[in-house]
């Protein structure tokens, strides 16, 4: 009988080259820090009122509507993968050979990008009427975003995760039959 076994965990690092170089190109991109506090004074911050008065050229809500708002986590992490195996090998007879194998892997801490201001569904139930030409516009669309004096807000945050996981059997004998089972997967 013959035992086979592995297992690795594999680091990556975080790309900062796309957060930086995709679109901090000034004046295009201009940049406001936020700090919290647990003062009960102060200005309180909304959506209508988040970015503060811009000296590079005409800016009107409008140029907010079209720009893509991206957000990044606040703790990059760096992704990793475990991989692992495990087979047995057997002879159960002068030309018979049993084999059993399971390979599977997981993925931790990989970047997802997630859409925070997607307009809600135009049905019955959210009230809206789907065959409304003013419903299907660009402003009706714009008018069912949560923040609809926003454009598209896209969240990097590091919680994806992958995970799979598959076994094979493999029987050969004399008349070279063959089994194999279907791999099974985790979600994303």
């Amino acid at each position: 009988m013959v035992v086979r076994g592995g297992y690795g965990i594999f680091y990556d690092s975080f790309q900062t080259n796309e957060f930086v170089s995709s679109t901090a190109v000034y004046p295009f991109a201009p940049t406001q820090s936020y700090t919290s506090s647990t003062s009960t004074t102060g200005t309180i911050n909304n959506t209508n009122s988040l970015f503060p008065a811009l000296t590079v050229g005409p800016v009107s809500q409008a140029t907010f509507l079209n720009s893509v708002l991206q957000i990044a986590a606040t703790r990059k992490l760096n992704p990793y993968e475990q991989d692992w195996s495990f087979g047995v090998e057997r002879q159960l007879g002068p030309k018979t050979i049993l084999n059993l194998d399971y390979v599977g892997n997981k993925a931790t801490h990989l970047n997802i990008r997630t859409e925070l201001n997607q307009p809600t569904p135009c049905n019955a139930t959210t009230g809206c009427n789907p065959d409304s030409s003013a419903n299907q516009s660009a402003a009706g669309k714009q008018s069912r975003r949560p923040y609809p004096n926003l454009g598209l807000m896209v969240y990097e945050g590091w919680n994806g995760y992958s995970n799979y996981n598959a076994s094979t059997s493999n029987y050969s004998g004399a008349q070279k039959t063959l089994l194999c089972l279907p791999p099974t997967r985790g979600q994303r």
